[in-house]
């Protein structure tokens, strides 16, 4: 590792590509459109990203939680796409819970519409244009103040928890932050989007558990019955097939989950 490759890896670290206003058309759009949109410009940054782009499970998700404005008929306007939006960037720091109590704060502000949302979310665009280089700049300047080489592994490995001790502190400030402004009981909310999903999974996974134990047991339980009678016992199904039957319900389930979650999917 020399330091040339160390500004690589940096540029590449934050090289994302987000929307801003101007790339949003002023016509109203379908939920496809606009997840094709926003996929389109995530693919112009690097790879890291682009499982970070918007899916129409979670914009469901989004709009249950009302934290998207209701739709009339099945187009979205332009504010709504910028909740869409900013939510999703925000989902990476924040809890739903927190992300909904920070919106609604927002909107109670008096004089607060969707123009005021498309101009804080341009300049919060902005800032994360210039967070890129100071964060950039801050991990360059963190390895010089602690003379580390990171020609040398160990001193590399060092610089990686220097950087991780950094980003925890800045996701506690963010949080600090925005507790200050948010109800109690909004900032102490501890509900996860995924929990939901998360739950099914383990109910349907136990109860196939269940399902594959009494299947079993009746078939040997036939078997063994119709080995008195010494008749050949019918097999309309085996051990095998039942495993194969219930495999495919919990791959099902788990492929269903992941594409829920994808996020998250998130």
């Amino acid at each position: 590792m020399d330091y040339k490759e160390l500004d690589n890896i940096l540029s590449d670290a934050v090289n994302d590509s987000e929307l801003c206003c101007d790339d949003i058309p002023s016509i109203a759009l379908y939920l496809d459109q606009i997840v094709n949109l926003i996929s389109a410009k995530s693919h112009e940054g690097a790879p890291r990203f682009y499982d970070r782009t918007l899916t129409k499970t979670m914009v469901n998700n989004y709009s249950k939680a009302g934290m998207i404005t209701p739709i009339t008929g099945k187009k979205y306007s332009k504010e709504q796409i910028v909740q869409m939006l900013m939510i999703n960037s925000l989902k990476n720091t924040f809890s739903i819970s927190e992300i909904k109590g920070a919106m609604d704060a927002f909107y109670a502000i008096d004089g607060v519409d969707g123009d005021t949302l498309m101009e804080v979310y341009d300049s919060y665009i902005e800032l994360r244009h210039k967070a890129k280089v100071a964060c950039t700049e801050s991990t360059k300047s963190m390895i010089e103040l602690n003379d580390f080489n990171i020609e040398n592994k160990i001193d590399y490995l060092k610089a990686v928890l220097g950087v991780v001790a950094m980003a925890d502190y800045f996701n506690c400030i963010a949080h600090a932050m925005l507790e200050n402004i948010l109800p109690q009981k909004a900032a102490d909310e501890e509900t996860d989007e995924y929990e939901v999903p998360k739950q099914i999974e383990r109910e349907v996974k136990k109860g196939a558990k269940a399902v594959k134990k009494e299947a079993k047991k009746e078939y040997k339980a036939q078997k063994k019955s119709d080995s008195t009678k010494n008749d050949k016992p019918p097999v309309p199904s085996t051990d095998a097939s039942i495993e194969d039957e219930l495999s495919l319900i919990e791959a099902e389930v788990d492929r269903a989950l992941r594409s829920d979650q994808a996020s998250t999917e998130d």
